[in-house]
């Protein structure tokens, strides 16, 4: 975009043809605004790039009641029982879909044919959509031992790659099949590393 784009352009050279000297008032009271404003803009506190969010409420009432720039006064604001500070992204976020999927071990020594339907493997189980933290390796396994008979060990396969956390379950699902479910339980002591 010109100056000449702008609206009233055209209007300002015929002022200046017909009234040079209006055009001059016109032109320094112009300057004298952007002068001002400028000097309003410089007197104007830091932007920190953080809110303060004032929380209150209880159970399902629960919520944030308030947004401030600064901590003093979201601790002051009478309504909230907690401050939390969050940064302002400038930037898009990227998000994609934690895998989190749940197999439910109910009968380790359940025969092939049967082992799948015994044995329930959910690839979705509890995914969500949440920040990428730009790890694509990032994997955990966790376990959690039955309470008592009728309960399952329940195995939690986790990562942003599909293929891996379903060729996880598959490699641990083919070792607990080929040894006839008895190999104790967790098969992954540690549950921290994928050693597939």
């Amino acid at each position: 975009m010109t100056a000449q784009d702008l609206p009233g352009w055209n209007e300002l050279g015929e002022l200046a043809k017909r009234d040079p000297m209006q055009l001059r008032l016109i032109t320094h009271r112009l300057v004298q605004e952007l002068a001002e404003l400028r000097s309003w803009a410089d007197a104007q506190p830091e932007q920190s790039g953080t809110v303060f969010l004032a929380f209150g409420g209880d159970y399902d009432a629960r919520g944030v009641r308030r947004v401030f720039a600064s901590r003093e006064h979201a601790d002051e604001y009478k309504r909230a029982d907690g401050v939390e500070e969050w940064k302002i992204d400038t930037e898009p976020v990227e998000t994609r879909t934690w895998i989190r999927a749940l197999w439910n071990i109910y009968d380790p020594a359940a025969p092939e044919p049967m082992f799948d339907t015994v044995n329930y493997y959910d690839p979705d189980g509890y995914s969500e959509v949440r920040d990428y933290d730009g790890n694509a390796d990032a994997f955990d396994i966790d376990w959690w031992p039955g309470q008592s008979d009728g309960y399952p060990w329940v195995v939690q396969i986790s990562g942003w790659d599909r293929a891996r956390v379903d060729a996880a379950w598959k490699e641990r699902r083919d070792r607990l099949i080929a040894a006839g479910g008895a190999l104790p339980l967790p098969l992954d002591p540690d549950s921290a590393a994928d050693p597939s």
